[in-house]
């Protein structure tokens, strides 16, 4: 199935500040520059064209930070990608969230930095060689010089066959292949398949010198040091872990294959407590709630000459006479209460209240004693 490759605008790739900083360097590398902007570009591999709808999603998705200011027509472009035939990181990550988005189709997307370069000056091949290096690292990002060459992050290489280096041509194939090895390498090499009496591969190559690298076997830093004809005690490495060794402190691991352990500590760390915090939020709720209720409650008993038991234990108010239910009273005067009022309005004139009884009982004393009859009944509360 043919791919599609799509590109999007995205937003300014580096600060105020990080341009200012970079422009003098460029300026070094050719006099002539007076401006630099950046920003990113983003390219989308996918099986086929997008819909409306998968293209408005992916369009979001890589919608994000300060949007670019443009005007870069008479600039120069240096559009920095992940090295040719590498996957960056953020793309396996952005790929990820695209196809969780929905977006099954896209087979993967890469990001780059397209850098604009102002000069008054046409920039030749060697401007650009100049300018190139302070821009990217090699190691792990190419340089193109149109978007359209973007499409070469996307290009599917059929695995080459296997091939066979002769002997004689060793130093061809170091250079050819970016092996890197070093004279005494390469004679190891040639006697080693000299005495196998066959030529090696690529491949067989290739591991040598990774396996062989300096990064792998530390060949420099743990040489021996003969300076000004003085042989010194100690190589680079072990200079270096002279210093852990005499103060080992705080360690528990140290140059242990490229790893290391530090001693850690206990700490205290604050934790919310949710169910507190629900409790003493409740709690100030019905203090609120009661403040509001039981002056309507005295009201109403005062107004209709009832007794009334304010309990304690029972957080609420205990009728003795229970074939009167006011529950409905008070939530009415309640609601007036609470209810909010236009500014304007003039405030409601309150209820009238209803004569009180000729003997009517304060609520701080004790009610009097239930009658005879009817017989005993479950109070309301």
């Amino acid at each position: 199935m043919t791919a599609t490759v799509l590109r999007f605008a995205g937003a300014r790739a580096l600060s105020e500040f990080r341009l200012a900083k970079l422009l003098p360097e460029l300026k070094k590398a050719n006099p002539a520059v007076h401006g630099i902007a950046a920003e990113f570009w983003h390219f989308v591999e996918a099986d086929a064209e997008q819909g409306v709808e998968e293209r408005r999603i992916l369009e979001r998705l890589l919608r994000y930070g300060a949007p670019p200011r443009g005007g870069h027509s008479r600039a120069t472009l240096f559009l920095v990608v992940p090295r040719l035939g590498t996957i960056s990181p953020w793309s396996s990550k952005a790929t990820d969230i695209a196809r969780n988005c929905g977006l099954t189709r896209i087979r993967r997307i890469e990001r780059g930095i397209a850098y604009y370069v102002s000069s008054g000056a046409s920039n030749s091949a060697d401007s650009r060689a100049r300018i190139a290096p302070l821009l990217h690292d090699r190691m792990t990002e190419s340089v193109l010089a149109t978007l359209d060459e973007a499409q070469e992050l996307f290009r599917h290489v059929a695995p080459r066959r296997l091939e066979r280096v002769p002997l004689q041509q060793l130093h061809e194939a170091n250079e050819r292949l970016g092996l890197a090895m070093s004279e005494g390498e390469i004679a190891y090499l040639r006697a080693a398949y000299g005495s196998l009496n066959r030529d090696p591969t690529d491949a067989e190559l290739t591991m040598f010198a990774q396996a062989n690298s300096e990064h792998c076997r530390h060949k420099i830093f743990n040489a021996e040091w003969i300076i000004d004809g003085e042989p010194k005690a100690e190589s680079l490495f072990a200079m270096i872990r002279r210093t852990h060794a005499a103060n080992p402190q705080g360690t528990v691991l140290a140059y242990a294959d490229n790893a290391a352990i530090m001693q850690g500590r206990e700490a205290e760390r604050f934790q919310q407590d949710a169910q507190a915090e629900v409790t003493e939020l409740n709690t100030e709720l019905q203090e609120e709630f009661n403040k509001k209720l039981f002056p309507i409650l005295q009201q109403i008993a005062q107004e209709k000459g009832l007794h009334l038991l304010l309990s304690a234990q029972d957080a609420g108010a205990i009728w003795w006479e229970p074939a009167i239910d006011l529950s409905l009273e008070a939530v009415r005067r309640l609601d007036l209460l609470t209810a909010p009022r236009p500014s304007a309005a003039p405030a409601a004139a309150p209820p009238a209240a209803t004569p009180p009884a000729a003997t009517p009982t304060p609520t701080t004393l004790p009610p009097p004693a239930p009658p005879a009859t009817p017989g005993p009944t479950t109070p309301r509360q």
